[in-house]
């Protein structure tokens, strides 16, 4: 056994290159790893957009035949605030590519804080603040009456603006989201 030993002993100074570069190499690698994550429980991560529900709501006209039957799709999303600080969301866009809107006057434009177009896009532009850690839920209800024998098969572009106040600028956030329903007659 100590013939081995004895017959490495003209290694060493390469055998101690390669351990002394391994340890500093792990140790850049720990030191990196734990920058990221002090940073992250500093300043949190970058808030997030995610659609929490979709569906249809039925509507019958009154005194009119089954035939009348109208669909409207819906959409609920959410703005989560990963940061460690509050953001404010100044501005919210969906598009719709294929659903067009039915709008007779500036009223019927107009659902809760939401404003939409002909064109298939609606806006949001109330200013909304979201605590640390929490989230708020948006509700898209557009004016598009469809009828009940066809399918609903669109793409939903949204778009989200927030003031970060750390990095004192408005960041955007988007997301596109496929929405699909069968005919229901």
């Amino acid at each position: 056994m100590i013939s081995w030993v004895s017959s490495l002993v003209p290694y060493v100074p390469f055998l101690q290159l390669i351990a002394y570069s391994c340890l500093t190499l792990t140790t850049i690698i720990v030191a990196s790893v734990s920058l990221r994550f002090s940073y992250r429980q500093n300043f949190g991560w970058a808030p997030i957009l995610l659609v929490a529900q979709q569906g249809v709501e039925i509507t019958v006209p009154p005194n009119m035949p089954t035939e009348t039957t109208r669909q409207c799709p819906f959409f609920y999303f959410e703005v989560w605030n990963r940061r460690a600080y509050p953001i404010v969301v100044k501005k919210a866009i969906v598009r719709f590519n294929s659903i067009k809107m039915t709008i007779s006057d500036y009223d019927s434009a107009r659902i809760d804080d939401w404003f939409f177009f002909e064109s298939g896009e609606g806006q949001f532009s109330k200013r909304v603040a979201i605590k640390n850690g929490d989230h708020h839920l948006f509700k898209v209800k557009p004016p598009a009456s469809l009828p009940t024998s066809i399918d609903i098969d669109d793409q939903i572009e949204l778009s989200v603006d927030y003031f970060d106040p750390r990095r004192n600028a408005s960041t955007q956030l988007k997301l596109t989201h496929n929405l699909k329903f069968k005919a229901l007659l």
